[in-house]
Parts: C-alpha cells; structure tokens; sequence
C-alpha cells in the first residue's frame, strides 16, 4: 500500500489537473458503511441537510474531516471558549459538563452520532459549557472553522447559502448553552417503560 502526502498530492493535481476530476467523481459514486455514516453525521446538521445545499458539497465535506482520538478525561472545550469547530463524535462518549459553587455536574453523554456546536458555529459565539472525552475515551471529526472558511471561498454557491443560513441564525439572537444534538444507542435504551 502507497501513502501520497498533502505535498505530493497538490504537486499530482497540479501536474494533472483531471485526475482530481476522476478521482472526485469516483470518491462520489463510491459508498461504504462508513461513509454513509459520516453523511449522514453531516447531514443531520440543519444548514447541510437544507435543499439548496448539493449533495456533491456534503461529499467535499466528508474528506476535510479532522480525526481525532481522545483519551478518557481528555478536555475538548471549556466554558468561554471560542467555538471554532463542529465536532462529529464518531465513537465512544463526550461528556458534557457544567460547574457550580464548587461542583461539576455531568449534564449529558454524547455517544456516537452526536453533533456538538452546530448553531454556536455560525454565530461565532463561545462555550457556555465543557466537554472531554469519557470514560474509555471516544474519537471524533472536527470541520473546523478555517477549513469551512476555505471551502466556502472555494465555493461561491455555498458560500451564499451559509451567509443567508447565518444571518437568519443571528436575527433570531438565541443564544445555545447546549447545542448539541444528542444520539443515544440501542443498548442505553430502556426496552420497557413502567408506570410504577
């Protein structure tokens, strides 16, 4: 198996502007588990699931990723920070938690297919919370800010989308101490629920 570095994939498309082409649509019509499951992680974001947002962006998006492991209690995000990134977890848990008069509290587990700061994302706001990595540690994607910035300025058709899709956002002035959407697997599901 052959590993092509960042440096000489740019140098391959520069040389061979059409293999990009190729390859691009071939990585379109390609779908494995995996992938479709990282669609469907982006897609469950309401900006890209939007109709005027083509499937061939969501694709684009899948491979700018950022993968990350974490180990259990790694810390993710503190409260006042800069959100700077839409992170997918993609296995194992995120702990979301709070602190007051002395104590921290575990408001929620994110499991595999949560979303955290998908509003505060395009707002440009900051943590109201923190998160780490839970027991036995998880792995995430991140699609970060500059990255998204970049693929925008790639891409004059989403670019607008996301402004339009932005300045709704802003004009609602909601602010989003939790903003996440929260996935909660087969087995964490109670299979009854009683009355009693």
């Amino acid at each position: 198996m052959a590993r092509l570095s960042n440096m000489g994939w740019r140098e391959l498309i520069n040389v061979y502007p059409r293999f990009k082409e190729y390859l691009t649509r071939f990585s379109y019509g390609y779908d494995d588990v995996h992938k479709k499951f990282l669609l469907s992680l982006i897609r469950s974001v309401p900006f890209f699931s939007h109709r005027s947002i083509k499937t061939q962006y969501l694709h684009e998006l899948v491979f700018l990723l950022r993968p990350s492991t974490l180990d259990h209690g790694t810390t993710i995000l503190k409260p006042e920070d800069e959100i700077n990134s839409i992170i997918f977890v993609t296995s194992g848990c995120i702990e979301v938690i709070t602190w007051f008069e002395g104590y921290e509290f575990i408001l929620e587990r994110l499991y595999s297919g949560s979303v955290v700061n998908f509003r505060n994302f395009f707002m440009g706001d900051h943590s109201y919370v923190g998160l780490r990595s839970g027991h036995g540690g998880c792995k995430i994607l991140e699609l970060t800010l500059q990255t998204f910035d970049d693929f925008c300025s790639e891409h004059a058709a989403f670019d607008k989308a996301m402004m339009i899709f932005s300045d709704r956002l802003l004009r609602e002035e909601n602010k989003f101490p939790l903003d996440y959407i929260s996935v909660t697997p087969k087995e964490r599901k109670p299979n009854t629920i009683s009355t009693q």
